[in-house]
């Protein structure tokens, strides 16, 4: 009769099952009720040459 290795005191947990492709949606990151900031969310609405010069 075979003798068994004695066993590990903790036992590995089992490798995590393969995770499906995420659906398309609101990043899981980011809150869902703050909307994405566009690009250009810094530029002025409207040109320096349209400002009126302050009198």
């Amino acid at each position: 009769m075979a003798t068994q290795p004695p066993k590990p005191d903790r036992i590995e947990p089992a490798a995590p099952p393969e995770r499906p492709a995420r659906e398309p949606g609101p990043d899981p990151v980011r809150p869902p009720e703050t909307e994405p900031l566009p690009p250009d969310f810094d530029e002025p609405d409207v040109s320096p040459d349209e400002i009126p010069a302050p009198e």
